[in-house]
This record gives structure tokens, sequence and C-alpha cells, in this order.
């Protein structure tokens, strides 16, 4: 899996590892977490799920992340 930045269409910024799929939902992410003001926070909230199935059609782009909020991102996971 990838760690990406994802901006949903929604404005908020997820950052994750993603496996693309090839049926919808397509976008499989693993220990997302947004990012609310350089904070990372697990996301969704109110679950403690850790494998969330998002439809494509909630992305608004994906990005490649900064390396050191993948640094922090990482350390937070393990």
């Amino acid at each position: 899996m990838e760690t990406v930045l994802l901006l949903l269409k929604t404005g908020e910024y997820i950052l994750s590892q993603v496996e693309t799929l090839d049926e919808e939902p397509a976008c499989h992410l693993n220990q997302p977490c947004k990012i609310v003001n350089g904070v990372l926070e697990p996301w969704p909230q109110y679950t403690l799920d850790q494998d969330v199935l998002l439809y494509t059609s909630f992305i608004a782009t994906i990005l490649e992340p900064d390396p050191a909020l993948v640094e922090k991102y990482k350390s937070l996971i393990e």
C-alpha cells in the first residue's frame, strides 16, 4: 500500500495507506488520519475501524504528502 494525501470534496485532508480496487468503492484506506491544523487525528471519528472503503466520487484529488508528515504518520500507526 502506498501512503497518499487525499483531498476530499468536503475539504478534508486525509493521510492514509491506500489500495486501489477494481470496483466501487474503489479506494481502500488503511489507518486513515484526518489532518486538522497540522495534527493527525484518526478518521472517521467515533469508530475503531482501521479499514475504510471510499467511493472515488468523494475524492477531489490525490496528492503526494510532505515527507515530514509521512514520518509523523508512520510513527503514529506503528
